[in-house]
Protein backbone atom coordinates (compact mmCIF):
# COMPACT_ATOMS: atom_id res chain seq x y z
CA UNK A 1 0.00 0.00 0.00
CA UNK A 2 2.91 2.50 0.81
CA UNK A 3 4.56 1.82 -2.33
CA UNK A 4 1.11 2.21 -4.16
CA UNK A 5 1.71 -1.53 -5.93
CA UNK A 6 -0.30 -4.89 -6.75
CA UNK A 7 0.94 -7.96 -8.10
CA UNK A 8 0.85 -8.68 -11.75
CA UNK A 9 -1.29 -11.17 -11.36
CA UNK A 10 -4.12 -8.91 -9.50
CA UNK A 11 -5.10 -7.18 -12.64
CA UNK A 12 -5.45 -10.96 -14.86
CA UNK A 13 -9.07 -11.64 -15.16
CA UNK A 14 -11.03 -14.62 -17.02
CA UNK A 15 -13.90 -13.54 -18.83
CA UNK A 16 -17.06 -15.69 -19.66
CA UNK A 17 -20.24 -15.23 -21.01
CA UNK A 18 -23.60 -16.00 -20.17
CA UNK A 19 -27.07 -16.35 -22.24
CA UNK A 20 -29.42 -14.00 -20.63
CA UNK A 21 -32.70 -15.53 -22.38
CA UNK A 22 -32.15 -19.22 -23.20
CA UNK A 23 -35.61 -18.64 -25.54
CA UNK A 24 -33.78 -15.93 -27.49
CA UNK A 25 -31.63 -15.73 -30.27
CA UNK A 26 -28.46 -17.40 -29.12
CA UNK A 27 -26.45 -15.45 -31.96
CA UNK A 28 -27.41 -11.92 -30.59
CA UNK A 29 -24.37 -10.12 -28.85
CA UNK A 30 -27.01 -8.53 -26.70
CA UNK A 31 -28.10 -11.66 -24.76
CA UNK A 32 -25.05 -12.38 -23.20
CA UNK A 33 -23.68 -11.02 -19.70
CA UNK A 34 -20.82 -10.79 -19.53
CA UNK A 35 -18.69 -11.79 -16.06
CA UNK A 36 -14.88 -11.55 -15.12
CA UNK A 37 -13.75 -13.72 -12.90
CA UNK A 38 -10.50 -12.70 -10.35
CA UNK A 39 -8.19 -14.04 -7.93
CA UNK A 40 -10.21 -14.73 -4.74
CA UNK A 41 -6.52 -13.10 -2.89
CA UNK A 42 -7.38 -9.39 -4.85
CA UNK A 43 -10.70 -9.56 -3.52
CA UNK A 44 -9.78 -9.39 0.13
CA UNK A 45 -7.20 -7.26 -0.85
CA UNK A 46 -9.83 -5.04 -2.03
CA UNK A 47 -12.20 -5.27 1.12
CA UNK A 48 -9.32 -3.50 3.24
CA UNK A 49 -9.43 -1.21 0.98
CA UNK A 50 -13.07 -1.03 0.85
CA UNK A 51 -12.84 -0.63 5.00
CA UNK A 52 -10.12 1.62 5.11
CA UNK A 53 -12.00 4.55 2.57
CA UNK A 54 -15.48 3.55 3.77
CA UNK A 55 -16.32 6.97 4.99
CA UNK A 56 -15.26 8.66 1.85
CA UNK A 57 -16.99 6.47 -0.40
CA UNK A 58 -20.02 7.21 0.86
CA UNK A 59 -23.00 8.75 -1.76
CA UNK A 60 -25.96 10.67 -1.98
CA UNK A 61 -28.76 9.30 -0.24
CA UNK A 62 -30.75 9.27 -3.52
CA UNK A 63 -27.95 6.93 -4.90
CA UNK A 64 -29.90 3.46 -3.43
CA UNK A 65 -27.81 1.01 -5.54
CA UNK A 66 -25.21 -1.17 -4.07
CA UNK A 67 -25.64 -0.21 -0.51
CA UNK A 68 -26.07 -1.90 2.44
CA UNK A 69 -29.86 -2.49 3.41
CA UNK A 70 -30.85 -0.01 0.77
CA UNK A 71 -32.23 -1.34 -2.76
CA UNK A 72 -35.06 -1.20 -5.07
CA UNK A 73 -37.66 -0.85 -3.09
CA UNK A 74 -36.40 1.99 -1.33
CA UNK A 75 -35.72 3.67 -4.42
CA UNK A 76 -39.42 2.65 -5.68
CA UNK A 77 -41.23 4.23 -2.29
CA UNK A 78 -38.93 7.44 -2.79
CA UNK A 79 -40.18 8.12 -6.52
CA UNK A 80 -43.94 7.08 -5.22
CA UNK A 81 -44.01 9.55 -2.53
CA UNK A 82 -42.93 12.29 -4.49
CA UNK A 83 -45.18 11.38 -7.07
CA UNK A 84 -47.78 11.45 -4.63
CA UNK A 85 -46.99 14.20 -2.79
CA UNK A 86 -47.14 16.73 -5.79
CA UNK A 87 -50.59 14.53 -7.22
CA UNK A 88 -52.30 15.33 -3.69
CA UNK A 89 -51.11 19.01 -3.87
CA UNK A 90 -52.98 19.27 -7.33
CA UNK A 91 -49.57 19.63 -9.49
CA UNK A 92 -48.24 16.85 -11.43
CA UNK A 93 -44.92 15.02 -11.68
CA UNK A 94 -42.74 15.00 -15.05
CA UNK A 95 -40.30 11.89 -15.30
CA UNK A 96 -37.63 11.06 -16.75
CA UNK A 97 -36.01 7.29 -17.35
CA UNK A 98 -32.39 7.55 -18.75
CA UNK A 99 -30.70 4.64 -19.56
CA UNK A 100 -27.04 4.56 -20.06
CA UNK A 101 -25.92 1.08 -21.90
CA UNK A 102 -22.54 -0.52 -20.64
CA UNK A 103 -22.07 1.75 -18.26
CA UNK A 104 -19.76 -0.17 -16.38
CA UNK A 105 -17.36 -1.15 -19.26
CA UNK A 106 -17.54 3.17 -20.13
CA UNK A 107 -15.79 4.22 -17.14
CA UNK A 108 -12.79 6.42 -17.93
CA UNK A 109 -10.15 5.79 -15.85
CA UNK A 110 -8.43 9.77 -15.38
CA UNK A 111 -11.87 10.75 -14.81
CA UNK A 112 -12.58 7.69 -12.08
CA UNK A 113 -9.54 8.41 -10.27
CA UNK A 114 -9.94 12.41 -10.47
CA UNK A 115 -13.35 11.63 -9.01
CA UNK A 116 -12.42 9.76 -5.93
CA UNK A 117 -10.02 12.57 -4.99
CA UNK A 118 -12.57 14.70 -5.34
CA UNK A 119 -14.70 12.97 -2.83
CA UNK A 120 -12.09 12.96 -0.47
CA UNK A 121 -10.41 9.29 -1.04
CA UNK A 122 -6.77 8.94 0.37
CA UNK A 123 -4.25 9.87 -2.39
CA UNK A 124 -2.43 6.40 -1.26
CA UNK A 125 -5.79 4.61 -2.21
CA UNK A 126 -6.25 5.74 -5.70
CA UNK A 127 -1.98 5.62 -6.29
CA UNK A 128 -2.88 1.90 -6.07
CA UNK A 129 -5.80 1.77 -8.02
CA UNK A 130 -3.80 3.58 -10.66
CA UNK A 131 -1.61 0.73 -10.51
CA UNK A 132 -3.54 -1.89 -10.43
CA UNK A 133 -6.10 -1.00 -13.43
CA UNK A 134 -2.88 0.05 -15.69
CA UNK A 135 -2.28 -3.92 -15.04
CA UNK A 136 -5.77 -4.71 -16.33
CA UNK A 137 -5.38 -7.76 -18.62
CA UNK A 138 -8.58 -9.92 -19.60
CA UNK A 139 -8.57 -13.28 -21.55
CA UNK A 140 -12.16 -14.81 -23.21
CA UNK A 141 -13.21 -18.50 -22.48
CA UNK A 142 -15.21 -19.99 -24.88
CA UNK A 143 -16.66 -23.35 -25.25
CA UNK A 144 -13.49 -24.73 -22.88
CA UNK A 145 -10.82 -22.59 -24.99
CA UNK A 146 -9.19 -19.53 -23.95
CA UNK A 147 -8.00 -16.51 -25.78
CA UNK A 148 -5.37 -14.66 -26.02
CA UNK A 149 -4.91 -11.54 -23.31
CA UNK A 150 -5.84 -8.20 -24.32
CA UNK A 151 -5.63 -4.77 -21.96
CA UNK A 152 -8.73 -3.38 -20.82
CA UNK A 153 -8.65 0.75 -20.80
CA UNK A 154 -12.28 1.82 -19.88
CA UNK A 155 -14.37 -0.04 -16.96
CA UNK A 156 -14.51 -0.53 -13.35
CA UNK A 157 -13.50 -4.26 -12.69
CA UNK A 158 -15.88 -7.05 -12.99
CA UNK A 159 -16.80 -9.19 -9.94
CA UNK A 160 -15.00 -6.60 -7.84
CA UNK A 161 -15.32 -6.22 -4.05
CA UNK A 162 -14.78 -2.40 -4.86
CA UNK A 163 -16.09 -1.50 -8.12
CA UNK A 164 -19.47 -1.24 -6.98
CA UNK A 165 -18.33 1.89 -4.36
CA UNK A 166 -16.56 3.82 -6.58
CA UNK A 167 -18.52 3.71 -9.01
CA UNK A 168 -21.18 5.41 -7.09
CA UNK A 169 -18.84 7.97 -6.09
CA UNK A 170 -18.35 8.31 -10.09
CA UNK A 171 -22.48 8.35 -10.88
CA UNK A 172 -23.00 10.38 -7.76
CA UNK A 173 -22.22 13.93 -9.93
CA UNK A 174 -25.44 13.40 -11.16
CA UNK A 175 -27.27 14.01 -8.21
CA UNK A 176 -25.14 16.73 -6.86
CA UNK A 177 -24.99 19.34 -10.14
CA UNK A 178 -28.57 18.65 -10.55
CA UNK A 179 -29.44 20.17 -6.91
CA UNK A 180 -27.49 23.50 -7.91
CA UNK A 181 -30.37 23.64 -10.83
CA UNK A 182 -33.27 23.87 -8.38
CA UNK A 183 -35.82 22.84 -11.10
CA UNK A 184 -36.58 19.41 -9.84
CA UNK A 185 -38.77 17.77 -7.25
CA UNK A 186 -38.52 19.37 -3.75
CA UNK A 187 -40.42 18.66 -0.53
CA UNK A 188 -40.06 21.35 1.76
CA UNK A 189 -36.12 22.14 1.20
CA UNK A 190 -35.73 18.15 0.50
CA UNK A 191 -33.76 17.54 -3.18
CA UNK A 192 -35.74 14.62 -4.45
CA UNK A 193 -35.62 15.49 -8.39
CA UNK A 194 -32.96 12.72 -9.19
CA UNK A 195 -33.17 8.78 -8.63
CA UNK A 196 -30.08 6.44 -8.99
CA UNK A 197 -29.94 3.35 -9.28
CA UNK A 198 -26.26 2.62 -9.81
CA UNK A 199 -26.74 3.50 -13.47
CA UNK A 200 -30.27 3.67 -13.91
CA UNK A 201 -31.21 7.54 -13.64
CA UNK A 202 -35.17 8.94 -12.40
CA UNK A 203 -35.11 12.72 -13.34
CA UNK A 204 -38.78 13.90 -11.98
CA UNK A 205 -39.96 17.86 -12.56
CA UNK A 206 -43.37 19.76 -11.46
CA UNK A 207 -42.81 21.05 -14.73
CA UNK A 208 -41.78 20.09 -18.28
CA UNK A 209 -39.52 23.28 -18.69
CA UNK A 210 -38.49 22.12 -15.21
CA UNK A 211 -37.25 18.54 -16.92
CA UNK A 212 -35.34 19.99 -20.10
CA UNK A 213 -33.25 21.30 -18.14
CA UNK A 214 -32.00 18.38 -16.05
CA UNK A 215 -31.97 16.71 -19.30
CA UNK A 216 -29.77 19.41 -20.70
CA UNK A 217 -27.45 19.47 -17.81
CA UNK A 218 -27.78 15.12 -17.92
CA UNK A 219 -26.60 14.99 -21.30
CA UNK A 220 -23.42 17.75 -20.29
CA UNK A 221 -22.18 15.37 -17.43
CA UNK A 222 -22.60 12.40 -19.91
CA UNK A 223 -20.20 14.10 -22.01
CA UNK A 224 -17.65 15.42 -19.05
CA UNK A 225 -17.50 11.48 -18.14
CA UNK A 226 -17.39 10.20 -21.25
CA UNK A 227 -21.08 8.47 -21.09
CA UNK A 228 -23.62 7.98 -23.55
CA UNK A 229 -27.53 7.86 -23.35
CA UNK A 230 -29.33 5.36 -24.90
CA UNK A 231 -32.21 7.23 -26.40
CA UNK A 232 -34.21 4.25 -27.50
CA UNK A 233 -34.37 3.10 -24.28
CA UNK A 234 -34.86 6.64 -22.06
CA UNK A 235 -38.32 7.71 -22.18
CA UNK A 236 -40.67 10.20 -19.77
CA UNK A 237 -43.84 9.57 -18.23
CA UNK A 238 -46.31 11.97 -16.59
CA UNK A 239 -48.35 11.74 -13.59
CA UNK A 240 -51.02 14.01 -12.73
CA UNK A 241 -53.40 16.66 -14.63
CA UNK A 242 -49.71 16.14 -17.20
CA UNK A 243 -51.28 12.61 -18.33
CA UNK A 244 -54.17 13.75 -20.33
CA UNK A 245 -52.28 16.13 -22.04
CA UNK A 246 -50.40 15.34 -25.37
CA UNK A 247 -46.38 16.75 -25.05
CA UNK A 248 -44.30 17.27 -27.78
CA UNK A 249 -41.07 14.81 -27.10
CA UNK A 250 -37.97 15.77 -24.84
CA UNK A 251 -34.83 16.88 -26.36
CA UNK A 252 -31.57 14.50 -24.46
CA UNK A 253 -28.05 15.27 -26.48
CA UNK A 254 -29.86 16.19 -29.53
CA UNK A 255 -31.66 13.20 -29.71
CA UNK A 256 -35.63 12.96 -28.86
CA UNK A 257 -37.15 10.88 -26.49
CA UNK A 258 -40.78 9.99 -26.18
CA UNK A 259 -43.67 10.14 -23.97
CA UNK A 260 -45.36 6.47 -22.63
CA UNK A 261 -47.77 5.49 -20.84
CA UNK A 262 -45.58 2.87 -19.60
CA UNK A 263 -42.01 2.78 -18.24
CA UNK A 264 -39.95 -0.30 -16.92
CA UNK A 265 -37.61 0.62 -13.70
CA UNK A 266 -35.53 -1.57 -12.17
CA UNK A 267 -38.01 -4.47 -12.61
CA UNK A 268 -41.45 -2.71 -12.13
CA UNK A 269 -43.67 -1.17 -14.46
CA UNK A 270 -44.62 2.16 -13.64
CA UNK A 271 -48.09 3.54 -15.54
CA UNK A 272 -49.01 7.01 -16.38
CA UNK A 273 -51.98 8.68 -14.67
CA UNK A 274 -53.60 10.71 -12.19
CA UNK A 275 -51.51 8.43 -9.97
CA UNK A 276 -48.89 6.19 -10.01
CA UNK A 277 -49.93 2.63 -10.49
CA UNK A 278 -47.95 -0.08 -11.08
CA UNK A 279 -48.39 -3.26 -13.77
CA UNK A 280 -47.12 -6.65 -12.23
CA UNK A 281 -48.90 -8.82 -14.98
CA UNK A 282 -45.00 -8.91 -16.75
CA UNK A 283 -43.54 -10.38 -13.82
CA UNK A 284 -46.11 -12.46 -12.89
CA UNK A 285 -45.98 -14.35 -16.75
CA UNK A 286 -42.20 -14.68 -16.07
CA UNK A 287 -42.91 -16.24 -12.38
CA UNK A 288 -44.75 -18.50 -14.61
CA UNK A 289 -42.78 -19.38 -16.69
CA UNK A 290 -39.65 -19.76 -14.46
CA UNK A 291 -42.07 -21.71 -12.29
CA UNK A 292 -42.69 -24.09 -15.15
CA UNK A 293 -39.39 -24.48 -16.76
CA UNK A 294 -38.10 -25.66 -12.63
CA UNK A 295 -40.94 -28.55 -13.30
CA UNK A 296 -39.98 -29.60 -16.93
CA UNK A 297 -36.48 -29.94 -16.39
CA UNK A 298 -36.39 -31.45 -12.57
CA UNK A 299 -38.46 -33.94 -12.79
CA UNK A 300 -35.49 -36.44 -11.75
CA UNK A 301 -35.28 -34.33 -8.38
CA UNK A 302 -36.03 -34.47 -4.99
CA UNK A 303 -38.88 -32.55 -3.69
CA UNK A 304 -36.52 -30.67 -1.32
CA UNK A 305 -34.34 -29.42 -4.22
CA UNK A 306 -37.41 -28.53 -6.53
CA UNK A 307 -38.41 -26.04 -3.66
CA UNK A 308 -35.02 -24.60 -3.38
CA UNK A 309 -34.81 -23.88 -7.02
CA UNK A 310 -38.13 -22.32 -6.94
CA UNK A 311 -37.07 -19.71 -4.13
CA UNK A 312 -33.92 -19.29 -5.99
CA UNK A 313 -35.24 -18.59 -8.94
CA UNK A 314 -38.74 -17.94 -8.92
CA UNK A 315 -40.49 -17.23 -5.76
CA UNK A 316 -38.42 -14.33 -4.47
CA UNK A 317 -38.28 -11.95 -7.56
CA UNK A 318 -41.89 -12.57 -7.52
CA UNK A 319 -42.56 -11.79 -3.78
CA UNK A 320 -40.36 -8.81 -4.35
CA UNK A 321 -42.29 -7.29 -7.44
CA UNK A 322 -45.71 -7.68 -6.44
CA UNK A 323 -45.63 -6.85 -3.08
CA UNK A 324 -44.23 -3.23 -3.58
CA UNK A 325 -47.83 -2.35 -4.69
CA UNK A 326 -49.63 -3.92 -2.40
CA UNK A 327 -47.28 -2.26 0.46
CA UNK A 328 -48.10 1.13 -1.29
CA UNK A 329 -51.98 0.07 -1.39
CA UNK A 330 -51.90 -0.64 2.53
CA UNK A 331 -50.23 2.81 2.85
Amino acid sequence: MLHGYVPTSFGIGVTISLLKAKTGNVNDVDNYLVITLSPVISKLFEMVLLAISDDALKTDSLQFGFKEKIGSVDAIFTLKSTVEYFINRGSSDCVASLDIPMAFNRVDHYKLYKSLLEAGVHVIIVDILCNWYSKLRYAVRWNGELSAQFTVCSSVRQGSCLSPAIFNVFMNIFIEQLKYLEVGCCVSSLFLGCILYADDILLLSPSITGLQNMLDKCSELAKLLSLEFNVEKSHCIAFGNMSNVTITPMSLGGNSIEWCGAVKYIGVYLQSGRSLKFDIAPTKRAFYATCNSIFMHGSAISEIALLSLQETYSLCTYVCHSCIESCYKAN
